[in-house]
C-alpha cells in the first residue's frame, strides 16, 4: 500500500514535523507521507496536480479551507463528524465545519485560543456566588478591586507592550461580548458601556502592564496575579508551577462570551487517492490520547473532550478551560482578523 500523502500548512517547522511524525504518529498503523508547505504551494498542488499526485488527506487553518472551498478543491466529510460525534467536539467548532451553512467540510484539528489565569492565593477572595466558569466582566472588576483591598496591590495584568496582544482581547472578546460583533457597532451604547468597563478593569491592572510582551514572566515573578493572554505566552507559567495557577474562560459580556480561537481542521480534497486510509488517519489524529499527544509534542490544545479534564493540571488545565470557554449558549466565536 502506498504512504498515505498528507498536506498541511501547519507544523512546517522542523522540529515540530520530527515531533508530529516521531510521537503523534508513532503507533498509526498505515504509513503516512506528510509534507509541510506554505499555504500556497499547497493551492497550488491542488489545482494543477494529477490525480496520481493528489494528497489523500489536508490540514490547514480554517479559514484556509475556507478558500480551498470557495475555490471547490475540497469534497464534503460526509459522515464522518457525526461518526465521531462522541469524542466531544464542542458546538462553536462544529459550526464552523459547515462552510456553507449546511454541510461539514472539515474536520476539527487543534486549535490556540487565548485564556484567563490567575494564581491560587486570589481565589479566596470570589465571592461564594461567583464562578471562574461563569465570571462576568462586572464580576471581573469587583474580583480584582477585593483583591487589591485586601493586599494593596494592584492584581491584573494585560500584555500591553509593544510584541503584547491586547488587541485581540478588544477584537476579539470585549467588543462581541459587549456589541454581540467585531465589525461596525463601535459607537453604539453597548460600546460606550464596554469602555466604561475597560477603564474600571485598568484601574485594578498594574501600570507595568504596559511593558509587557507576554503574561508568564509577570505571573511567576507576582508582579500579577490575574491575567489574559494567549495559550502560549501563558504555558511556561502552567509548566512550571502547574499547582499555583488555576486556567479558566474569558469572562461573558451583556451579548455572551466573546472569544478568538485559531483552529486548524481536517478536509478530503476532490478525488483523494486513498479516501480509506485518510478517513482512517482523521479517526487516530482525533483520539483523546491523540489530541494529548499532540498537545504535549507541539503544543496545540486539543479539540475534542479528554478524559484527564478534571482536575486537570498543567497544559491539559489549558486545554479544559478552552474546552469550556468554547461551549454552552454563551459562546461567541469571534473570526481572527485577516
Amino acid at each position: 500500500r502506498e504512504p498515505i500523502k498528507f498536506l498541511s500548512t501547519q507544523l512546517a517547522p522542523i522540529a515540530e514535523t520530527d515531533q508530529f511524525n516521531q510521537q503523534v504518529l508513532a503507533d498509526f498503523p498505515d504509513e503516512v507521507d506528510f509534507e509541510p508547505y506554505d499555504r500556497r504551494a499547497i493551492f497550488g498542488s491542488l489545482a494543477e496536480s494529477s490525480l496520481d499526485d493528489r494528497p489523500s488527506l489536508l490540514g490547514a487553518l480554517q479559514t484556509d479551507l475556507v478558500e480551498m472551498f470557495e475555490r471547490g478543491l475540497i469534497a464534503p466529510v460526509g459522515d464522518l463528524t457525526n461518526r465521531f460525534i462522541d469524542r466531544g467536539f464542542s458546538t462553536s467548532l462544529m459550526a464552523l465545519s459547515r462552510f456553507d451553512g449546511v454541510t461539514d467540510y472539515m474536520v476539527p484539528w487543534m486549535q490556540a485560543t487565548y485564556l484567563m489565569i490567575a494564581h491560587r492565593s486570589a481565589l479566596e477572595h470570589l465571592r461564594d456566588d461567583q464562578s471562574l466558569d461563569s465570571l462576568t466582566y462586572d464580576d471581573l472588576v469587583d474580583w480584582l478591586t477585593r483583591i487589591e483591598e485586601a493586599t494593596g496591590r494592584k492584581p491584573f495584568g494585560l500584555p500591553l507592550g509593544r510584541q503584547g496582544l491586547v488587541h485581540r482581547f478588544l477584537q476579539g472578546f470585549a467588543y462581541p461580548s459587549y456589541t454581540g460583533r467585531m465589525v461596525g457597532g463601535l459607537r453604539d451604547r453597548e460600546a460606550v458601556d464596554m469602555w466604561r468597563m475597560l477603564r474600571a478593569l485598568w484601574r485594578r491592572s498594574t501600570p507595568r502592564s504596559v511593558n509587557f510582551a507576554q503574561m508568564s514572566d509577570p505571573l511567576l515573578s507576582g508582579e500579577a496575579i490575574v491575567a489574559w493572554d494567549h495559550t502560549a505566552r501563558i504555558s511556561d507559567a502552567v509548566r512550571q508551577r502547574p499547582d499555583e495557577f488555576v486556567v479558566f474562560p474569558a469572562p461573558i459580556g451583556p451579548k455572551g462570551r466573546g472569544f478568538l480561537s485559531v483552529v486548524a481542521g481536517l478536509a478530503l480534497p476532490h478525488n483523494a487517492p486513498d479516501l480509506d486510509g485518510a478517513v482512517t488517519l482523521i479517526d487516530h489524529l482525533t483520539l483523546p490520547t491523540t489530541q494529548l499527544t499532540m498537545m504535549n509534542a507541539v503544543g496545540f490544545l486539543p479539540v475534542v473532550s479528554t478524559q484527564s479534564e478534571e482536575g486537570a493540571s498543567g497544559l491539559q488545565s489549558m486545554a479544559a478551560a478552552a474546552r469550556r470557554q468554547a461551549s454552552g449558549d454563551e459562546a461567541i466565536f469571534a473570526q481572527l482578523p485577516s
